[in-house]
C-alpha cells in the first residue's frame, strides 16, 4: 500500500504534464518553441541547399542534353562532297557514357525536387504526429496501472514507440539527415563534381560551335566536312578522360542526392529507436521469451503437470 502511494502522485504528475504539453501542441505553441530554438534556421538552411542543387542539376543536365544532342548528329552525319564520312562508330562509345551520366543526373534531380517535396510534407503533418505522440503516451501511462491487461499495455507500447521515432524523424531526423548530407557533399564530392561539370562543359562547346552566318554555301559544306574530321580526332583522345568525367559525375550526384542523406537517415533512425526503447524499458528478448513460454504451457502442456 505504501509503494501505490509513493508512486500515485508521481503518475497524477506524468498525466497533468502530458496534458498540458497535449493543449500547447494542439495550439501551435509547441511547434513554434521548437521551431525558434533552431529549427527555422536548419529549415531554412536546408531549402537554399536543395534549390541551389536542384538549380545546379538542371544546368548540367541541360549541358547533357546539349552533348547527346551533338553526338547523335554526329553520329549518323554522312557528308559527301567525294568523301563519304561515317562517325558512328566513333561517337556511339562517347554517346553511350554521356547517356548513362544523362539518366543519373536525371534521376538526381527527380529525387531533389522529391527531397522538397517531402520536407515540406513533413511540416505540415508532424504537429499532429506530435501531437498523437502525446495521447498516446497518456492512454499508456493509464493503461500501465491496469496490470492485468498486459497485451494491451505492451500493444499501446508499442504504438507509443512508433509515433514516438515517427514524429521525431519529422522534426529532425530529417532536417539533419539533409544537412549532414549537405556537409558531406562539400567535403568529399564538390570537387570531382565541379571537375566533371567543367568538362562536360569545354565538350559542349567543342561540339556545339557557334556561327557568325558568314560565307557561302560551299564554305559552310566544307567547314562542317572540317569539323566532323576533327570531332572524330578529338573524341577518339577524349574517350579515358570523358569515362573519367562520367564516372565522377555519376558517383558525386548518387552520393549527394541519394546516398550521403540516406545513409545518415537510416543511422539516425536508428540511434532514436534504440534511445527510445531505452526509455521505454522495451526488451524484446524479454518479451519474446515470454511469449515462448506461455504458447508452450498453453499447447505443450501435460494433463498431469
Amino acid at each position: 500500500m505504501s509503494t501505490q502511494k509513493k508512486s500515485l502522485p508521481r503518475h497524477i504528475l506524468i498525466l497533468i504534464i502530458l496534458f498540458c504539453m497535449t493543449i500547447l501542441t494542439f495550439t501551435g505553441t509547441t511547434e513554434y518553441v521548437i521551431k525558434q530554438v533552431g529549427l527555422n534556421q536548419l529549415t531554412q538552411s536546408n531549402d537554399q541547399y536543395l534549390n541551389r542543387a536542384f538549380q545546379r542539376s538542371i544546368q548540367t543536365f541541360g549541358i547533357l542534353s546539349a552533348v547527346k544532342v551533338g553526338l547523335a548528329i554526329f553520329e549518323g552525319t554522312e557528308v559527301g562532297v567525294g568523301i563519304n564520312l561515317q562517325l558512328g562508330d566513333v561517337v556511339q562509345s562517347a554517346y553511350d557514357y554521356v547517356d548513362l551520366a544523362w539518366r543519373t543526373v536525371l534521376l538526381s534531380t527527380v529525387v531533389l525536387l522529391g527531397t522538397k517535396y517531402l520536407l515540406q510534407m513533413a511540416d505540415l503533418v508532424d504537429q499532429w504526429f506530435l501531437l498523437g505522440t502525446f495521447i498516446l503516451l497518456m492512454v499508456r501511462v493509464i493503461f500501465i496501472r491496469i496490470k492485468t491487461r498486459v497485451k494491451l499495455n505492451r500493444l499501446i507500447q508499442d504504438i507509443c514507440l512508433v509515433t514516438t521515432v515517427l514524429t521525431v524523424a519529422l522534426y529532425l531526423l530529417l532536417p539533419l539527415s539533409i544537412a549532414g548530407g549537405r556537409y558531406l557533399s562539400e567535403k568529399i564530392t564538390a570537387t570531382s563534381v565541379q571537375e566533371a561539370e567543367t568538362g562536360f562543359a569545354e565538350l559542349m562547346n567543342d561540339l556545339v560551335p557557334t556561327h557568325d552566318g558568314k560565307g557561302g554555301l560551299l564554305s559552310k559544306i566544307k567547314e562542317t566536312k572540317d569539323r566532323i574530321k576533327q570531332i572524330g580526332t578529338y573524341l577518339t583522345q577524349k574517350t579515358s578522360q570523358l569515362s573519367e568525367w562520367v564516372l565522377k559525375l555519376i558517383a558525386g550526384f548518387l552520393f549527394d542526392a541519394v546516398l550521403f542523406p540516406l545513409m545518415l537517415f537510416i543511422f539516425l533512425c536508428w540511434i532514436t529507436r534504440l534511445m527510445a526503447r531505452y526509455l521505454f524499458q522495451i526488451k524484446l528478448h524479454r518479451t519474446f521469451k515470454e511469449d515462448l513460454e506461455n504458447m508452450f504451457k498453453r499447447y505443450y502442456t501435460t494433463p498431469n503437470s
